[in-house]
């Protein structure tokens, strides 16, 4: 049977295929549960259709290949020393540009105009050029080029640069990226992208205030991976065998190797660099979004993670999509009808977004 082409409306035996290669992302989630189940099907007529990236397990059409197996058990991986989990929570990151503490002091000042922030960025050449470029990309989508960092931040907002250029910062601090057995760097920035992307929507949706905020937040989800991986290379591969033989969550199975998982090392990073609390909250914690009363918008990331992974955007090939918490979906107060209209921000956003940070980018191409 030939691959749909995007625009094609997929067969019914082409869609319960995909259906069937689709349940392999959810191994370790309740398809009982109306979100994960709206999520399963909307990301099995994209696949279908065509309107997603092929799921890693399928090696061709969709139509002809069943979805991937369970995992095989194997003997739990041997935890670390004390030393070893103590070494990896003192991982500091690398430092973040200068400019961008000036930016956010600037940003803070009530009396600080265009001109001023414009001034504070162009501080930083290299950065005030991908600012403006991305400001120039598809993403914003503005009528006319804008050529002075002035004109983009009294375009954009002083929130929306602020956001972008820590985006942009942050996306740049890690000079050498991992091995590639390790973390994927194509992968891991379209789903940290798309995750942002996704944070955004479901904030805006959850009438969450300064919903740019949410875009960070789910950008830097994921970026414990990187430091882990950098950091302590052969921990990090022993939880990658644990998670694969078993069929674990990454998060589980880090925690059961070294104690912790990748979330709370980049909460930890993020309060090292000094940046917002919330943030690191919101990092820290989107496995964990039921742990607190004060919402710093860790549930908002928790699921944007699970979207993302879910319409097939995930940071590594096994594709498993993270366990939805319940009770983070029912805070949200969200319909499954929600699920469709973030699925089409990514598709008018997303692509454009990949070309715009790999553009200047020295930590992988994240497109």
């Amino acid at each position: 049977m030939v691959q749909p082409t995007p625009d094609a409306a997929p067969s019914p035996e082409c869609l319960d295929a995909a259906r069937s290669a689709v349940a392999g992302r959810f191994a370790v989630n309740d398809l009982k549960h109306p979100a994960v189940a709206a999520l399963a099907e909307l990301a099995a007529q994209r696949l279908a259709a065509g309107r997603t990236p092929p799921d890693p397990a399928l090696a061709g059409s969709p139509c002809k290949l069943p979805g991937r197996p369970a995992g095989r058990p194997s003997p739990a991986t041997p935890a670390p020393t004390g030393a070893s989990r103590h070494n990896l929570l003192k991982i500091n990151p690398p430092p973040l540009p200068q400019v961008i503490y000036e930016l956010e002091l600037a940003i803070g000042d009530p009396k600080s105009s265009a001109k001023d922030i414009a001034a504070v960025l162009g501080l930083d050449p290299a950065l005030a050029a991908h600012v403006l470029r991305v400001v120039n990309s598809a993403y914003y989508g503005f009528a006319a080029r804008i050529d002075t960092l002035e004109r983009a931040v009294a375009v954009a907002g002083l929130k929306e640069i602020s956001t972008l250029a820590v985006s942009l910062a942050v996306g740049n601090v890690f000079s050498e990226p991992p091995a590639g057995n390790l973390v994927d760097m194509t992968l891991f920035w379209r789903h940290s992208l798309a995750s942002g992307l996704a944070a955004r929507s479901l904030a805006r949706l959850a009438r969450r205030s300064e919903p740019e905020r949410f875009f960070v937040a789910g950008l830097l989800h994921d970026m414990g991976k990187v430091l882990c991986a950098l950091a302590e290379p052969e921990l990090a591969a022993a939880a990658l065998a644990q998670a694969e033989d078993q069929q674990l969550p990454t998060f589980l199975a880090e925690r059961r190797v070294f104690g912790f998982d990748h979330a709370e090392l980049g909460g930890n990073a993020i309060l090292k660099w000094n940046l917002p609390r919330s943030l690191a909250e919101a990092v820290g914690r989107h496995h964990d979004p039921e742990t607190m009363d004060l919402d710093a918008g860790q549930d908002v990331v928790h699921l944007a993670n699970v979207v993302a992974a879910g319409l097939g955007f995930a940071s590594d090939a096994r594709g498993l999509v993270a366990p939805l918490a319940h009770l983070a979906w029912k805070r949200l107060g969200l319909s499954t009808a929600d699920l469709g209209a973030v699925a089409a921000a990514l598709d008018e956003r997303l692509d454009s977004l990949c070309a715009a940070f790999a553009a200047g980018s020295r930590s992988g191409r994240p497109a």
